[in-house]
């Protein structure tokens, strides 16, 4: 799968994550296009996959007239190795990350001279393997061929050591710690906002119920009371 984030006339950041497939070197291609000579990063965490699509992929990266860093993130295994080896890419292994090449192999069926064929045409790969890997490895053409023979797995110190990464990322990024959002103010309860608005309400009126009384009261006691007032 690849993956791109693209600042045209800036470069971009790519990531090739998970298996190689033959469609990935034209999306590939996709990517280098609109970074447009700008700065790339590649970040790689793959096992490998089509080996075609690898020598592709490479052969764009070679190709490309801008600054290109690979960062190994996780496995950089079989097609994925292919791809980074490019003598003027700079790569950086970071923890963790492991390497492995190997011959390539094919699944194929039909009769006698089919897998003949066949081992004929893996032959040929091996060797454009080799021619690969020699461009970049600081290790001879027979140690290559002896190492793909065996399945050989590296890590990052002896992946710098035969010259397949340039050098080992030693510090983690440093990403700030974000600061927590502002917590919203709780809104509060409709029923008891009404509530309490009901009381208030309720209790204000009861106020003035007992003004009033107390006036009038207050109004009978003063007033004067005259006689012609009152009937028999």
């Amino acid at each position: 799968m690849i993956l791109f984030n693209s600042r045209p006339g800036n470069g971009c950041i790519v990531s090739i994550s998970g298996p190689i497939y033959d469609w990935d070197a034209t999306e590939f291609d996709a990517c280098l296009s609109q970074a447009a000579g700008g700065p790339v990063e590649i970040w790689v965490n793959s096992n490998g996959g089509d080996l075609q699509a690898g020598f592709a992929i490479r052969n764009l990266i070679a190709m490309y007239g801008g600054k290109i860093d690979i960062h190994a993130i996780g496995p950089v295994h079989s097609a994925a190795s292919v791809a980074i080896c490019v003598k003027d890419a700079r790569v950086i292994a970071h923890k963790g990350a492991a390497f492995m090449i190997h011959r390539c192999s094919a699944d194929t069926w039909g009769n006698a001279d089919d897998l003949r064929k066949t081992a004929d045409v893996l032959d040929k790969l091996d060797d454009s393997l080799v021619s690969v890997y020699a461009e970049r490895l600081t290790v001879d053409e027979a140690e290559i061929r002896r190492m793909i023979d065996d399945e050989t797995w590296l890590d990052v110190d002896e992946a710098i050591r035969i010259g397949l990464v340039d050098e080992r990322y030693e510090e983690d990024p440093d990403v700030p710690m974000m600061e927590p959002a502002p917590r919203e103010p709780e809104r509060p309860d409709p029923d008891d906002v009404i509530r309490r608005a009901v009381a208030e309400c309720s209790a204000r009126f009861v106020d003035e119920l007992k003004d009033k009384f107390t006036f009038l009261n207050d109004s009978a006691k003063s007033a004067p009371v005259y006689a012609d007032a009152i009937q028999a």
